[in-house]
């Protein structure tokens, strides 16, 4: 297509500058004579199929003679800005930028940016880009702060709701007289691009890009309600970061008493609902981690630590500890006593749960939440290997999960029963093989003492079907007929458990094997 103004005239200069975004396209005359001599307008074409139409015709609201309206410009979805290089609101061709935004194909303006200490022959608006709800704009004749001539900058503007505020002014590292810096800018997420056409790295006029990365800093955290308060209600907790993207925020707290931090709600808004109706007497430590909405880092800017007091609340039991009456290792039928303590605030009283691991690493509940500070473990029928063991404590009466967790500790038990720990497999004749091949799968477990291992063997067809190929058995070869299998990538599996255990499996292996 050919894109002509509907009423265009000589010396519009239609197409000076553009943009485009998917069917839309925004077309500069920025020597229109709408709103005087040169003051500017800007046409809006939208295709459908593949014909393109004129929609719009745009121009500034405060328009006049010599606006020069047009003369830049950045189309992005629905956003469009408009740079009036012209006008003189903070002084002669200071320069001036129109936001403009599209709802169903209605074209409104939304905001006028100006740069804050804007002067004459800034040129604000030179280059400019847009992206979401973030503006960059070049002013590539602008003063450095040492009165270098046309040295550049380049101003932030970041939006709320329909509200746009100047938020920071860039400036180049090494700037110099005649740097012009803010001949160009790109805006793409989190980077910001701000090109100097006459830096010289490299000798005179040679140009340089100046990239920044937009991360989250300076994150606060305040509460609704002043430290310390009654455990009753609910704390509301605000946080706060700098940054030119949405921030999402992270909250942590550790409890009175507490060695490590709990997680009390991951990446999401900026406020935390406390209920503090069953918190702990004492003081909570609570701090927020900030990161753009899409960053991936752990977090790009932590609060100062916060400091809450809670009285009348509960009690709690925390920092529990368990030892044994006997040191390890001892024989299958010896009976240990494990001896349980914690540290209780306002005179709590301590509930414990033990936790077991069996050497074949299954964890159980030993003994469930109790007020003894002792767990009897009678080791009699007990597999040969190590044990591991934890407890947790919590006050009784609460109804937490727990308020601490102890350290691991092992144990190692001998003379007991066997136990068969992992197991390997192997083929003859190795993968892969033609249909009809009978294949040979063997089994080689490993078991503690003693022990002799049984073992069962499954297969999986290329279909995604499992069949029992062989029941549980002291021999540890099955032969495979594959005569008449459909060619295709098959998975064995080969179980191992000790002759007189009745677990559904002790340890197994996963196997490939491909029929052609």
């Amino acid at each position: 297509a050919k894109l002509v103004a509907s009423d265009g005239a000589a010396d519009d200069y239609l197409g000076y500058a553009c943009g485009i975004s998917g069917d839309t396209i925004a077309l500069g005359a920025w020597l229109d004579d709408d709103k005087g001599a040169n003051s500017g307008s800007v046409y809006i074409f939208t295709r459908s199929g593949s014909t393109w139409t004129q929609s719009t015709k745009l121009t500034a609201s405060d328009g006049v003679a010599n606006h020069w309206f047009g003369v830049r410009m950045d189309l992005k979805g629905n956003d469009l800005l408009v740079t009036a290089s012209g006008d003189s609101e903070k002084g002669g061709n200071a320069g001036a930028v129109y936001v403009f935004t599209n709802n169903g194909g209605t074209w409104t303006q939304q905001a006028k940016l100006t740069a804050s200490d804007g002067a004459s022959l800034d040129s604000f608006g030179r280059h400019v880009a847009i992206d979401g709800d973030i503006a960059l704009i070049g002013a590539y004749y602008d003063e450095g702060d040492g009165g270098e001539y046309r040295m550049g900058s380049a101003y932030i503007f970041t939006r709320s709701g329909t509200t746009w505020t100047q938020v920071e002014k860039l400036r180049p590292s090494d700037g110099q007289t005649e740097h012009r810096y803010g001949q160009s800018v790109a805006i793409d997420g989190a980077t910001l691009a701000v090109g100097a056409v006459f830096g010289t790295p490299q000798g005179s006029d040679y140009g340089k890009v100046y990239l920044y990365t937009d991360t989250c800093t300076n994150t606060t955290l305040s509460s609704d309600k002043s430290s310390p308060q009654p455990a009753s209600g609910t704390v509301t907790w605000t946080a706060n970061a700098s940054c030119l993207n949405n921030a999402e925020y992270k909250y942590w707290y550790k409890a009175p008493g507490a060695t490590s931090w709990q997680l009390a709600q991951d990446w999401g808004a900026n406020t935390y609902n406390w209920d503090i109706s069953s918190a702990l007497t004492g003081t909570y430590s609570w701090q927020v981690w900030s990161r753009r909405v899409g960053s991936t880092v752990d977090y790009e800017s932590a609060s100062p630590v916060q400091t809450f007091a809670i009285t009348s609340g509960q009690s709690e039991c925390t920092d529990p500890t368990l030892s044994p009456s006997v040191a390890s290792p001892q024989t299958a039928g010896t009976t240990i006593t494990w001896n349980l303590s914690a540290s209780c605030t306002l005179g709590g009283t301590a509930e414990y749960k033990v936790w077991r691991r069996s050497p074949a690493g299954t964890w159980e509940v030993a003994q469930d939440w109790n007020a003894s500070n002792t767990y009897n473990w009678d080791t009699t029928g007990t597999i040969t290997g190590t044990y591991v063991f934890q407890v947790w404590s919590r006050s009784q009466g609460s109804t937490a999960t727990f308020g601490g967790t102890s350290e691991s500790a092992s144990y190692e038990i001998t003379n007991g029963t066997s136990f068969c720990s992992s197991v390997a497999a192997s083929f003859n004749p190795t993968s892969p093989q033609t249909v009809g091949t009978n294949v040979t799968i063997t089994g080689n477990a490993t078991c503690s003492g003693s022990g002799t291992a049984h073992y069962k063997f499954w297969l999986r067809n290329p279909a995604g079907s499992w069949t029992l190929l062989r029941d549980w058995n002291a021999t540890s070869t099955y032969s495979w007929d594959t005569t008449g299998a459909t060619p295709g990538l098959y998975v064995i599996q080969v179980w191992t458990r000790e002759q007189n255990s009745t677990a559904a499996y002790e340890s197994y292996t996963v196997e490939t094997y491909t029929l052609q």
